[in-house]
């Protein structure tokens, strides 16, 4: 039996990156809109249009974003009920940090609630899943107490892509990592001028020593090999840590997983009415004659150098001028010349379907919500179109009261003072018992 071929971490995958994976970009790209879900959604009515065509319709094409629309209203619910969180105990360099102050959780001045609401909580509605590294600047060798007294621990995000394998402590700990497996992008810089000169990936590979019970730190480039932050080959770092810094939530699925198909059947409807309504929708001048009176069995009137022709009857005239000054004679008993124009009942048609399309597109969001929530306070079918945007989701501020709590004792080695609680409307549960 051939032996099975091996693969290098870098190549690793958790399975459960492997099975959503195929659907990340139509989530991504729904929520988003743009040029981009245009470009790869917006299909050719058949193969008589030809591309000069296809893209003439395409550049006029409007581009829904009713998906992102109905996610937006959901996080903004939530959102707003995040100024009642609060956050008790913990040093005052978290306090601080918490509110907005000394560079704040992220180092960009942000507040525990508007890092969480605006960067991590729309990327969870969207993706399913999000991750949150908690990181701090290198400390010198040798530094004193008075030297790391300005050093703080920041926050940053990363999107389901990025998460690429993890291994849980324990299974009822999810957030509790053995080992875990990212991707960054970062910046390489000119040596000269200091400004970034070329985007690049690298790879980042934690995990803990079972015999220090210490946390272990490598990087690696996207060859697979060892490396340092900067991208020199060099071996792996002990942190003084006993827990990867990394929590990571999730809550399931995509809350616009089951309105992608109407967003694109939106995208393909509209181009067609705007297409329509350009290219269509003109008047025609119709003028009853008499077939037998008119025809090219016919002699003219005149001949081409003026003289009149014998015998015969004239042929009616090919080209008809019309507007203010000009009038036309028309036969007895013929009704008078008139304009008609393309039917409007297909667009009429395409545009009801539309508007029933954003309806469902906003009650399948607010249904996916409702299924977050326990069973027994799931509303009924006449309830659930309004309760899912009920300010508050509790699954959501489940999440939130565990990952502030993970965020906060991750950076306890550097800090003193200990983090009694997180308390969110309605609720409050202990930080320190998972």
């Amino acid at each position: 039996m051939a032996d099975a071929q091996t693969i290098s971490l870098v190549d690793s995958r958790h399975p459960g990156y492997l099975s959503g994976m195929t659907d990340w970009r139509k989530w991504r790209l729904s929520y988003d809109g743009g040029d981009e879900f245009r470009e790869v959604y917006l299909e050719k009515f058949s193969a008589r249009e030809d591309h000069p065509e296809f893209n003439a319709r395409k550049a006029m094409t409007p581009i829904p974003k009713f998906a992102g629309a109905a996610i937006n209203d959901i996080r903004n619910a939530i959102y707003q009920r995040m100024r009642d969180i609060t956050r008790k105990g913990g040093s005052k360099a978290y306090q601080y940090a918490v509110n907005g102050m000394n560079l704040g959780v992220d180092h960009r001045g942000s507040t525990m609630n508007a890092f969480i609401g605006v960067k991590v909580l729309t990327e969870l509605l969207v993706m399913g899943r999000v991750g949150v590294f908690v990181d701090a600047p290198a400390v010198p060798s040798g530094a004193t107490l008075a030297d790391v007294g300005g050093i703080s621990p920041y926050l940053y995000k990363y999107d389901i892509e990025d998460i690429l394998s993890w291994t849980c402590s324990k299974p009822e700990e999810p957030s509790e990592f053995q080992a875990l497996l990212l991707r960054d992008t970062v910046m390489q810089y000119d040596q000269s001028y200091f400004l970034p000169t070329v985007q690049v990936q690298r790879y980042r590979y934690l995990w803990i020593n079972p015999e220090t019970g210490r946390v272990i730190l490598q990087f690696y480039n996207l060859e697979g090999t060892p490396t340092d932050k900067d991208g020199q080959p060099a071996g792996p770092v002990e942190l003084e840590l006993t827990r990867i810094p990394f929590v990571m939530l999730d809550i399931g699925n995509s809350l616009i997983k089951d309105v992608c198909q109407h967003q694109i059947a939106l995208l393909n409807l509209g181009s067609s009415d705007v297409s329509y309504a350009l290219r269509s929708n003109f008047p025609f001048y119709v003028e009853q004659k008499d077939l037998r009176a008119v025809g090219a069995h016919l002699k003219h009137a005149a001949t081409g150098d003026g003289t009149a022709t014998t015998g015969g009857q004239g042929a009616a005239e090919t080209d008809i001028k019309v507007g203010a000054t000009h009038g036309r004679a028309y036969d007895k008993g013929m009704n008078p010349p008139t304009f008609i124009n393309p039917s409007s009942e297909p667009l009429r048609a395409s545009l009801e379907l539309q508007d029933r399309l954003k309806r469902d597109i906003r009650e399948l969001v607010n249904l996916a919500v409702c299924r977050l929530l326990p069973s027994a306070r799931r509303p009924n079918r006449r309830q659930w179109t309004t309760r899912a945007l009920r300010p508050g989701c509790p699954t959501s501020a489940c999440s939130w009261r565990v990952a502030s709590g993970r965020f906060a004792s991750t950076g306890r080695p550097t800090r003193s003072g200990t983090l009694r609680s997180v308390r969110s409307p309605r609720s409050s549960i202990p930080t320190g018992t998972r």
